[in-house]
């Protein structure tokens, strides 16, 4: 059997399209908590440049119930031990006898580092309650992004079709409507996991308010939170430029007259072994083969969520 070279998902194809996600993601949920906690007067400084009391005040350190938790340096270290504590290997804290209690100038720190994380929290939760998604729209971003994979595409689909002579054309007015379609698509997926991300991030910041909690632990977790945005917007790019992939080899290989492809995967041994099982059989375009035997569900290559294995256009017979 004879095969078509075939279209290939790059990062030109999606790159673009999360690096606009990625924009949406800072603007409309992270923007406005980073402005917050710099309204508290947030500022985690190094480690390394703190005694005792700055540490306290500025998160880096923080004390419940008798015990010093966090980074320690060596002048840390010794003016706690200055103080009697002992360090506890075991919790890696500093703890005072029992019956201790602190300096008044520790005790001065400690109340303020509470208030300074109450204040964080509060402007924390007011940027959140702030947002109002959907006012500014990146569709057409979006949008703009998908026509040029789109033409990326087409490129490939041309290099593939010269060596049967047929170069059917793909108009501008089918590059504007796929690309709208998929970018409307996108934008809804964009709200709902903006809209659930916002919801989640509160509650989180709440329980952030629990007696031991401090000023670094609400920017460590921030900072998680815009990371997993981040993975997330790459995800959706990859993920959604990976479909219209799919989408266009059907549609455009269909077109030329090859309604047959071979499956193909990396056979890197990172595949699924229900797709590493269809390695090299031939499927319909229109009738895609099980891809999850437990669900029964069904997908061309590429379909699947994560999926990087492709479709190889089958020549049908006549075809020179």
């Amino acid at each position: 059997m004879k095969h078509l070279r075939t279209i290939i998902l790059t990062d030109a194809m999606y790159v673009p399209v999360e690096q606009t996600i990625n924009r949406i993601f800072y603007r409309e949920i992270f923007a406005p908590i980073f402005v917050g906690l710099r309204k508290s007067g947030l500022e985690i400084q190094n480690a390394k440049s703190l005694g005792v009391e700055r540490a306290l005040i500025e998160g880096t350190i923080y004390y419940d119930a008798g015990r010093f938790y966090g980074r320690f340096n060596a002048s840390i270290s010794k003016e706690l031990l200055s103080i009697g504590a002992t360090f506890d290997r075991r919790s890696s804290t500093w703890k005072l006898p029992p019956g201790a209690s602190l300096p008044a100038r520790l005790q001065l720190a400690v109340a303020e580092a509470d208030a300074k994380a109450t204040a964080s929290i509060r402007e924390v939760v007011k940027a959140l309650d702030d947002i109002h998604l959907g006012e500014s729209s990146d569709i057409d971003e979006i949008k703009k992004n998908y026509g040029s994979g789109l033409w990326r595409m087409n490129e490939d689909f041309i290099k593939a079709t010269k060596a049967i002579g047929i170069v059917p054309e793909f108009t501008e007015e089918a590059k504007d409507r796929i690309s709208t379609e998929w970018a409307t698509n996108l934008d809804l997926y964009i709200k709902k996991w903006e809209a659930e991300e916002i919801l989640e991030l509160r509650q989180k910041v709440q329980a952030n308010s629990g007696r031991g909690q401090r000023a670094e632990n609400l920017v460590k977790m921030i900072q998680h939170e815009y990371g997993v945005s981040k993975a997330k917007a790459k995800f959706l790019a990859r993920q959604e430029t990976s479909l219209l992939v799919s989408k266009m080899r059907e549609e455009r290989f269909t077109e030329i007259g090859c309604p047959t492809y071979t499956w193909r995967g990396t056979m890197d041994g990172r595949e699924r072994p229900d797709h590493k099982h269809l390695e090299g059989t031939v499927h319909s375009w229109k009738s895609p083969p099980v891809t999850n035997r437990d669900t029964g569900a069904r997908n061309n290559p590429g379909e699947d969520f994560g999926c990087r294995c492709i479709a190889i256009p089958n020549l049908p017979e006549g075809f020179k």
